[in-house]
């Protein structure tokens, strides 16, 4: 059932006053037009809120300065040297 079937049902069953018989499917199409209308909404908050975190994320990346602190002195200095790179220790084994 798309918006226009239902406006005419609506249309019919408002022209013809209350007591009028609207159809043996005219409840399952309403509910089956309700269920159609529910998942359009939570599709559209799935996006909306996939497109927010996209957007916190690519912003916080963008204004996260780099590391341009001092460098690490005592036991972490000994391994900042080159001579400790896996590649120099690989290739200094007998």
């Amino acid at each position: 059932m798309d918006d226009r079937d239902l406006d005419g049902w609506l249309g019919r069953v408002g022209a013809a006053g209350s007591g009028v018989d609207a159809g043996p499917d005219f409840r399952e199409r309403i509910w089956q037009r309700v269920g159609e209308l529910t998942v359009i909404r939570q599709q559209r908050r799935r996006l909306l809120l996939g497109l927010v975190v996209f957007a916190v994320g690519l912003g916080a990346g963008m204004v996260d300065p780099p590391e341009s602190g001092p460098t690490p002195t005592g036991a972490h200095a000994l391994a900042d040297g080159w001579a400790l790179a896996p590649s120099t220790l690989l290739g200094t084994m007998p």
